[in-house]
């Protein structure tokens, strides 16, 4: 992959792109049935690219990461389809295979737009409540879910 620009003037693009990914991003949302939910949570960005993108690695689990993958499929015209970001095993990053999917050419995984994917029953599923996001957004998308709460908790002894 690389296009145009070619393998290495795209990841020395993405290493200086202005305004560029976040150090850390946070999946955040549910999905259908809480199917692979352990995949949510914080990723920090790696100095390890595939792809010309920067792989993450979840923060408590060691085993899981966030990574781009090119389709390496061709349309009619003969270009390759858009490529996909993945959550899954680290032990396969660079594969198109994963437990979350979100097909969509972006440059970092904070600018998807698209409805991200479950892998669920054998088949992939709609997700549309998972987002990634930057520290700033989750921080803002978590006060805004506090907003109106009780500032009072009781406890009770059993």
């Amino acid at each position: 992959m690389g296009g145009i620009m070619g393998a290495e003037a795209l990841s020395e693009y993405m290493r200086g792109k202005t305004g560029g990914s976040a150090s850390t991003v946070h999946i955040i949302g549910s999905t259908p049935k809480n199917t692979n939910a352990h995949c949510l949570g914080a990723y920090a960005k790696q100095s390890q690219m595939h792809a010309g993108r920067h792989v993450y690695q979840n923060g408590t689990d060691a085993n899981l990461s966030l990574w781009w993958c090119t389709s390496g499929v061709d349309d009619d015209n003969g270009d390759e389809k858009p490529g996909s970001w993945w959550v899954g095993p680290t032990a396969v990053i660079g594969t198109r295979q994963g437990f979350f999917r979100a097909t969509e050419n972006t440059d970092i995984p904070e600018e998807v737009s698209v409805v991200w994917q479950v892998f669920m029953e054998g088949a992939m599923h709609d997700a549309p409540s998972v987002k990634v996001l930057t520290p700033q957004q989750h921080l803002a998308a978590l006060q805004a879910s506090l907003a109106g709460a009780s500032r009072t908790l009781k406890l009770y002894a059993l």
